[in-house]
């Protein structure tokens, strides 16, 4: 009886390693695809700057106002409060190149204003740059044309001269 029990207990025991060793062994497996995209890097070249062209303050009344250029092809100055524009003025125009039919982020700079400076310490303030957001390349050629205007706030109170700054512009892949 005992052998009868040892067998019985070993099949037991067996059976349940079989069906443990199956189930522990099932195993399933399935495949992912990975990929990249490589693209060209981009190019950005200024090709014309940002000109307010000529204004006339008149200092002896009190205000001042503002000048602004939009971010478009042909845009030119408008003048609000006590400034009169003068002169030619345009946008500032930008080529990119990169990969066809991409579109392409137009970042400005970081804190959106640059100090224009007379060379006598005297300046007058980019308060907002002005451009699209983003830019699609041609589908063919990878290239294309974007332009950058702005507003700058006049006081009323400064000196004649030319004031001028240099400004970043980047792009990237959107």
């Amino acid at each position: 009886m005992t052998k009868k029990l040892r067998f019985g207990a070993a099949g037991i025991a067996m059976f349940a390693a079989i069906g443990m060793g199956s189930t522990a062994s099932a195993q399933d497996s399935d495949t992912a695809t990975a990929t990249v995209e490589v693209l060209e890097a981009l190019t950005l070249d200024n090709v014309d700057g940002l000109d307010f062209g000529t204004i006339v303050v008149d200092t002896g009344t009190p205000g001042g106002g503002t000048v602004t250029i939009g971010g478009s092809q042909g845009s030119t100055a408008t003048c609000v409060g006590e400034v009169i524009c003068s002169g030619t003025s345009t946008p500032a125009s930008f080529d990119v190149t990169g990969a066809a039919g991409q579109t392409v982020e137009i970042n400005l700079p970081a804190d959106n204003s640059v100090a224009l400076d007379n060379g006598n310490g005297e300046t007058i303030t980019v308060t907002e740059f002005i451009a699209a957001q983003t830019v699609g390349l041609d589908a063919t050629t990878g290239d294309a044309r974007f332009y950058v205007g702005g507003t700058i706030a006049i006081a009323g109170t400064e000196s004649p001269g030319v004031y001028s700054a240099n400004f970043q512009v980047s792009v990237n892949y959107q």
